[in-house]
Order: C-alpha cells, then structure tokens, then sequence
C-alpha cells in the first residue's frame, strides 16, 4: 500500500489561491502522491509549477524536505524549486514551487516514434552534463526517465523532479542506499533514455540487468526492449539505421561488459564527455523546437524504419523501377559522426521532388521534356514571328553617335581608375603561422581547443576552431576578457583589412596589433593589455570585415572574440572559421 493512500490530498479547484499569492489556474497530472498544478505568482508576475500535497500527510516533510535540497541545481537545464512552503492554520495544502516551462516531455515526443541521432545524443548529454556537477556533491536523481525530461518549445532541455520524485515515490530500501548506487542510477537511467531516444523501446531492469520476467510490460509508453544471453539488444540491433557510435557508446553506459572491448561509462561526466566528442558543435535545439512547434504523427514521419521483433509487419509496397532509389541526404556518417550541415536531421529532407508549375498561372502544366515531342517543335517553330521592323536613317545615325561618345568617355573614366587601382591595389596576404590566444594573466588557461586552431586559416569554411563553452553570460562568462587567435603574417605589412569567417551570430569580434615592437617575430602573449585595438565589429553574424580607420604595418595580427553568439540556453560559444587578410 502507498504511504500516500492514508492521506488526504487537498481539494483544490482552478481560480483559488494559495499563500494568497500563487492563483491555481489549470489542474495538470492528479498522481497518488500529490497535485500538480499550473500557477500564476501574482506577485512576480510569472507562471509557475505547484505540487500540493496533503497539508499533514505521512510524506509531506519528507517531500518538502526533498526540495529544500533540490534547490542547489541552479543550472538552466532544470526546472528549478523557488520555494517549499509548510500549510498554515487554514490552508488547504502544503506546497511545492518549481519553475514553469511551456513544452513535451520526451514521453509525449517518443509517441510518434524514434527521434533523429543528432536528437537523442544532444538529449543525453545536457541531461549527463547538467547532473554530473550535482554527482560531485553527492546529489543524485534516481528517477531520470522520458517523463522527468521536457523538451521546452525553444528546444531547450529541463529536467524536473530532482530529489522530489524519489520522494513522492519512494522504493525499499531508498534512504539505505550508498552513493556509489545512487550514482549507478542515475548513469543507467541516461543511458535508458538515450536508449529509448534512438529506438523507441524501453530497457526494463534495474542497473546493469535486464529485466526478464518484465519483458510483457510497457514502460513509459514503450515496448520493452529485446533481450538475449548477453542483456539487452543493442539498438543497431533493434533498429535500422542507428548511428554506429551512439550504439557503441549506448552499450558502453548499460552493458554490465561492453561488446567490442571497449571500456565502460559509469559516470555522467564520461557520458558527457564522450557524447561531448561525438556531436562536436552540433545543437540539436532548433530541431527539438521544429519538432515541437510543427509535430508529427506516426504515419508521417519520415526515415523510419520497423524494429526487429517476431510481430508481422505489413509489407512494404514495391518502389517505382522507374524511379531511382533516394540516397540518404543526412545524418552521420558511417562512423557514426555527423557534420553541422547534418543538423536539421529528417527534418531538413524533401518529401519528393517540386512539381513542375507555370510561374504566373497555377492551372497551367508546364510540359516535361519527357513529354516534349517533335511535333511540338514543329508547331513552336511555326508559330508566327512578327514582322521585321526598320528605323528611319536619322534615327540610326543619333544612335550611333550617342554610342560613340559614351564609349569615349567610359574609356577615359575607366583608364583613369585602372591607373589608381594599380598605384594601390589590395592583395591577399598568406598567414605563415596561427596560435591560440587565451593569457593565464587576463583569466584563461590556454585551453581553448588548441587542436582546431589550424582549421582557422586552412582555406576550408566548413572547418572552424571553436571556444570552449562558456555559461550564463555571453562575456565568456565573465570569465576574462575575451579570447581570440594570433595570425603571423611572416614579416611587417601594411593591413588594408581582415575577413573572418565566423561560427554562429552574434559575436564581437575585433582586431588588434602589438602596442610595441610590430616587426618582432615573437608576439606578446602575457596579456591583452599589450595590445592595441585598430577595429572591432559588434553582434556580427556569420562574416565580419574589419577595416582599420588609419594606416596600419604590423607583422601580427590578433583576432580577438569578447562576447559569443549562444548555443542554446545559458550557453554561449563561439568559433573562427577562416581569417583571410588584405594588404596593400
């Protein structure tokens, strides 16, 4: 029996109050174990989450208790406890409030089958991200699942439920159990979500062990997953198409052994850092939000393929033998990784090809040049042409004059440019050498993945270096300064202007040379004070061209970024695809 089945939830009714301050306006989810309810804070003017709990219930300390604690996850990626609040003389409950955010949970999105590779590793790691410093605490979940996790209509990823749901549910043997078990928990709880992300069934068991005698049940809406001698299948085994090395890292998180020999992640900070390596700079946010703001049914959904199950399956109808098969367009390769241009996933693929139209009326069939035929040449060939028509003699003869005077003078006007642009004509300048810049004096470490800094002037625009991430502010978290990269150019040139390709938009990005000694060949390094800025653009999108305002020699360059476009929310990183510079 339920320790909640004793107690009396309170009777609460849309339009009433609690604390004379949170108005109830819409009753979401009615559990054993208490209410929850959609809030308006009357007196901060915000929407926000209630659970109301039984004012003198069995379990209502420790709950309220619970969220007391939970409120050490100040991280963006949960849905954070503002206040616990004990029923007075009067009052109908005791009360939890959370933030409030407008989206699906996974639950709802695994409805219409698999999401996309790029969805399900981004999925995992924010949730392994955001609970590994809580694990360094001593902090754990214990119930992670497709129902704790919402997906905001931003695309964005909370995380409800932190200590709360453990409370309001507890299980034998929870207040005993030794952190190392806890931890375990939570790390095969990610490892299930991604799990069902990527194949739509669901691991039963607790731990490292399949489930047997659960194999029949559903869990979180989700057929179970197959099983053999070894544990659950992986889900290339489950499904077709499944990214290579998300089916290696899934087996890593929940094998007890994993295949292949490789070496098992029993931390969210593994996870994190492995998914981190495997999805590079992809987001997947925008596509969570197109998934959000334009969903799909089951029938609809594109790139699906059936699970390998003993079920009968319909059968397939034959393709056209006319029409060629489709050839994948997106997605990873057969590696498993993904390129950014890889990032819209299914949903950036066509349905088929346009049909052809008529530009101005929308009844009209164009023909095809299949239906074209000899005929139709023939009758477009004899289709009458008008009549020849002759200008009168003098009408000619102005012309002609007219012509030759503007010959002249475009000649004229275009010898006189041609010999200033050769007195000062721009020329591209090689870059004989790149390096990092990120002073420990200003705050860095000379950590900003110094391993792409080469990609910043190879002459390849889709390869970029990249900031590391930085949280809460887009100042490099108000961290340092700024950070940046020093281009050598080999000897002292006059600068006309640098072109730099950048990662996302919204970044500051300015120009800079040495204060002293510009010919010297080793540039300084021990901080930006040393520096001398002689350009800087601000919110700059994918390009930004920075021109000095007077003459500049200089032998070093720095490319210096002082605020970063986002990544998703509280997020912020930036990057440099190419820097290519113009002297005189």
């Amino acid at each position: 029996m339920s320790s909640f089945e004793a107690d009396d939830l309170p009777d609460l009714s849309a339009g009433s109050f609690l604390g004379g301050r949170y108005r109830l306006d819409q009753e979401l989810s009615h559990p054993e174990s208490s209410l929850m309810w959609r809030a308006f804070d009357t007196k901060l003017h915000r929407p926000v989450l209630i659970h109301a709990l039984a004012p003198h219930g069995r379990r209502t300390p420790a709950v309220l208790d619970a969220a007391r604690r939970a409120a050490v996850a100040t991280d963006s990626r949960f849905l954070r406890v503002l206040d616990a609040v004990v029923a007075g003389p009067g009052e109908p409950a005791s009360w939890i409030v959370s933030e409030y955010a407008r989206g699906k949970s996974v639950e709802e999105l695994l409805e219409t089958g698999p999401l996309s590779a790029l969805e399900a590793a981004w999925i995992a790691h924010e949730i392994a991200d955001a609970m590994a410093p809580l694990h360094a605490q001593g902090v754990f979940h214990e119930r992670i699942s497709p129902g704790t996790v919402l997906v905001t209509s931003t695309g964005n990823l909370k995380i409800s439920g932190l200590l709360i749901e453990a409370a309001l549910h507890p299980r034998p043997g929870d207040t005993s159990r030794p952190w190392p078990d806890r931890e375990a928990a939570d790390v095969t709880d990610i490892g299930r979500v991604l799990y069902a992300c990527l194949v739509s069934r669901w691991p039963n068991g607790q731990g490292h062990r399949p489930s047997v005698e659960r194999a029949t049940t559903m869990s979180w809406g989700l057929p179970p997953a197959p099983t053999d001698a070894h544990g659950w299948l992986t889900p290339r085994e489950v499904r077709a198409g499944v990214s290579p090395a998300l089916d290696i890292l899934c087996d890593q998180i929940l094998a007890q052994v994993p295949r292949y020999n490789e070496v098992p992640l029993r931390t969210a900070n593994e996870i994190a850092q492995s998914l981190g390596r495997t999805l590079g700079s992809a987001d997947a946010a925008a596509d969570l939000e197109r998934r959000i703001r334009f969903p799909v049914g089951p029938a609809s959904r594109l790139g699906d393929e059936p699970w390998h199950s003993d079920e009968p399956s319909e059968p397939m109808a034959p393709q056209d033998a006319d029409q060629p098969e489709r050839a994948e367009e997106y997605g990873p390769d057969e590696e498993g990784y993904w390129s950014p241009e890889a990032a819209a996933g299914e949903w950036g693929r066509l349905p088929g090809p346009v049909p052809w139209s008529s530009n101005n009326d929308p009844d009209t069939t164009q023909l095809t040049p299949d239906n074209w035929s000899e005929d139709d040449n023939e009758r477009e060939l004899a289709k009458a042409r008008p009549h020849n028509r002759r200008w009168p003699p003098f009408l000619m003869a102005a012309v002609a004059v007219v012509m030759v005077v503007c010959l002249i003078a475009v000649g004229v006007r275009h010898s006189d440019s041609g010999a200033s642009r050769g007195a000062s004509q721009p020329t591209a300048v090689r870059v004989a050498h790149v390096q990092e810049f990120d002073p420990v004096e200003d705050g860095g470490d000379a950590k900003e993945n110094d391993e792409q800094v080469k990609l910043a002037t190879d002459g390849d625009p889709s390869t970029a270096w990249h900031t590391v991430v930085y949280r809460n502010s887009a100042k490099l978290g108000n961290l340092k300064p700024g950070v940046g990269l020093v281009v050598d150019l080999g000897q002292v040139t006059e600068i006309t202007s640098v072109k730099v390709l950048l990662v996302g938009s919204g970044t500051t990005v300015s120009l800079w040379k040495p204060t002293h000694d510009i010919s010297s060949g080793e540039p300084p390094m021990t901080t930006i004070k040393d520096w001398t800025r002689i350009a800087e653009e601000s919110g700059a999108g994918t390009t930004a061209t920075l021109k000095p305002s007077t003459r500049v020699e200089t032998r070093h360059l720095l490319v210096y970024l002082t605020e970063l476009p986002p990544k998703s929310a509280a997020r912020y990183q930036g990057g440099i695809a190419d820097i290519a510079v113009t002297g005189s």
